[in-house]
């Protein structure tokens, strides 16, 4: 669930507030819009862990996002504008080397991303994306990954991120 203002001022400023489901434990994740070269994101993030599940009716923010997001929030509530399901399947990517690697230099996750608006009950926008995460390895070989994965099976790189791409494929371009 991706949190905001209702004039959206955190995607306004290249900032995505998304609460999380991992397993059985929630997070809290503040993402920047970061630096884009091709094919290769560089984002800083923060990641809490919360205490409960956040409710749709809003977010109460934990003690460390406070400095990072007042200054925009300004006193205003933060609500849901944006809910994804996605169905992730995760491939580790071992580097070929000699000798062979023994932790993965990154990981492919597939997913097929459902989205909708708070107030929808089913999903109104689907898609399916390849997403590639160093791990132990170099940015070369997410990059080497990332044009292996262009030239063999026409995949396209997107400047987009999940966020991004939910709210234009939903509301339309912001």
């Amino acid at each position: 669930v991706y949190y905001d203002t209702e004039s959206l001022v955190l995607a306004r400023h290249g900032i995505a507030l998304r609460a999380r489901r991992r397993q059985r434990r929630w997070e809290l994740t503040l993402k920047w819009s970061g630096h884009v070269s091709g094919a290769v994101h560089a984002r800083p993030e923060l990641t809490e862990p919360l205490a409960r599940a956040p409710g749709l009716d809003g977010l109460t923010l934990p003690e460390g996002f406070h400095q990072h997001v007042d200054a925009y929030l300004a006193g205003r509530a933060l609500r849901p504008t944006l809910i994804t399901d996605i169905r992730r399947e995760l491939l580790d990517v071992v580097a070929a080397s000699e000798p062979p690697a023994r932790q993965p230099a990154a990981e492919l996750a597939l997913d097929r991303v459902h989205l909708r608006a708070p107030e929808e009950a089913d999903a109104s926008a689907s898609y399916c994306e390849v997403e590639i995460e160093q791990k132990e390895g170099e940015r070369q070989d997410v990059a080497g990954l990332a044009r292996l994965l262009q030239e063999r099976f026409h995949l396209a790189p997107s400047p987009d991120t999940k966020f991004s791409h939910g709210m234009a494929l939903l509301y339309g371009p912001q």
